[in-house]
């Protein structure tokens, strides 16, 4: 049964959820049956037996767990997704051998949450006086096993979504004056605090800064990125001195991006399919192919902390249109990435696009969400929109994402953002500003301006050499 409750599941995991109306509203509406039962209690509260007794004191015990639910759906920790509806034993199609072939009855399909499909088919399932029975439910805990054995062999993935308390992502504390926040990231190379700053590392190294330099100045992980290493020096070599880490001699966490914006980049060098990107590689026109698969696959060699799901970046301006359908196949290859994951010390985090429309942005958070990854991106920003239309589509991400989950926006790093982005519950972001900054002569200032990065003269910083002070310049007339 548990095995044919999960082949239900996942087979009806792409269908959007909220097309679909609930058959009987309220049906798991705990609070409000809780509500109903303490009126009647009020009532007849008076003559109760030992046994009424015990139920009472039973409710009165487990009563804070009926706002659960609520409450971790309204925190998107718990997300709702397509489910059966009624997924009693008596609902199920098993063959003369007792094999469960099919789940029957669909008329009551319709959104909801994994964890009550499974409950109530555990109910009907793991009680052997059946459920329409007046004695005394019963639960075999042998039968209970079972049951999720079999759910678990179709797809570890289905459980890891249908949960999505990730304990790797620990939220420590929020402000109570906006959605910023402050947590902790467990990963297999020690813990990452957030909110976070990444330095990035394309080809694995930042350039111009030892690992040793890293340390000192507090970086806790770098960036490396896909594209330039599977192109040189590829991930088969690198996975032979130990991954990433071996490689570039750091031993704290690294996050490899997939090449989604390094291949929208090459522009007419690339073409986009279903299939995954077919492009040349900038350095000898070498023709090459990268899938969703192949991205998770390369970046396993890498060894990396934390993987992103390749997707597709989306131009500047765009059509809502063109947006949409590209939204939809990051969603695909999102889902593909997921089923390809298969070193679990590594983290996986989605991409969210959508262009400046925000309906779109939420349409592909909410997607992403219901297949469930263990962080969230925002991806298709600082690619020639005003920062005023980044800001507005970071406010109208978040909201979607599960509340203990991490959130790295993706492609900014000026001071300013960083407030910006800070306040708008993202909790990491990589960019290269810094590093750029030095190889253009510009210093990056202390005051929180817009105008934060000045250019200075080479002769203004060469008059700093000889002094351990932050360098402060005045702008340029």
């Amino acid at each position: 049964a548990g095995l044919c409750l999960a082949r239900f599941h996942r087979a009806v995991a792409g269908l959007p959820h909220g097309l679909l109306a609930e058959v009987v509203p309220g049906f798991h509406d705990l609070p409000r049956y809780l509500e109903e039962f303490d009126d009647e209690h009020s009532r007849y509260s008076e003559g109760l037996d030992s046994r009424e007794q015990h139920c009472l004191d039973a409710i009165g015990r487990m009563r804070g767990r009926a706002f659960f639910f609520v409450q971790a759906t309204e925190e998107k920790q718990l997300c709702k997704r397509v489910v059966h509806g009624d997924p009693k034993i008596s609902n199920i199609l098993f063959d003369r051998r007792g094999i469960a072939l099919t789940m029957i009855d669909l008329d009551t399909v319709g959104p909801g949450l994994l964890l009550q499909d499974i409950g109530d088919c555990l109910r009907s399932c793991c009680n052997p006086l059946g459920e329409d029975t007046k004695d005394e439910p019963l639960c075999e805990a042998e039968l209970f096993g079972q049951f999720i054995r079999g759910y678990m062999e179709e797809d570890q993935n289905l459980w890891r979504a249908m949960v999505q308390f990730k304990l790797a992502d620990k939220l420590l504390t929020r402000s109570t004056q906006c959605r910023a926040r402050r947590g902790r990231l467990q990963t297999k190379h020690g813990v990452v605090q957030t909110p976070i700053f990444m330095p990035v590392g394309t080809q694995a190294t930042v350039k111009a800064i030892t690992p040793q330099n890293l340390k000192e100045i507090g970086a806790q992980i770098i960036l490396g990125n896909t594209y330039h290493l599977y192109i040189r020096p590829g991930n088969t070599l690198i996975k032979d001195f130990g991954g990433l880490h071996g490689f570039m001699g750091w031993d704290k966490p690294i996050l490899t991006d997939s090449g989604g914006f390094q291949i929208f980049s090459l522009k007419d060098l690339a073409t986009i399919t279903e299939e995954g990107a077919a492009f040349r590689s900038h350095l000898d026109g070498a023709k090459l192919f990268l899938s969703p698969e192949d991205a998770i696959a390369v970046q396993q060699d890498l060894g990396s902390d934390v993987m992103m799901c390749l997707d597709t970046c989306i131009p500047y301006p765009c059509t809502k249109e063109a947006t949409l359908e590209a939204t939809q196949l990051t969603s695909r290859w999102a889902r593909r990435c997921r089923a390809a994951h298969e070193n679990r010390d590594q983290l996986l985090f989605a991409i969210v696009q959508g262009g400046v429309f925000p309906d779109l942005r939420e349409l592909s958070a909410q997607s992403l969400v219901e297949i469930g990854f263990d962080g969230y991106a925002i991806g298709g920003l600082s690619v020639g929109e005003e920062k005023q239309q980044m800001y507005d589509m970071t406010e109208a991400t978040v909201p979607h994402f599960p509340t203990d989950h991490a959130v790295y926006l993706m492609g900014v790093g000026t001071p300013e953002d960083l407030v910006e982005g800070s306040g708008d519950k993202v909790v990491t972001r990589g960019g290269i500003i810094g590093t750029i900054a030095g190889l253009t002569d510009s210093v990056i200032t202390l005051e929180i301006a817009k105008d934060v990065r000045v250019k200075v003269s080479r002769d203004a910083i060469a008059g700093s050499a000889r002094t351990d002070k932050p360098v402060e310049a005045k702008k340029a007339s």
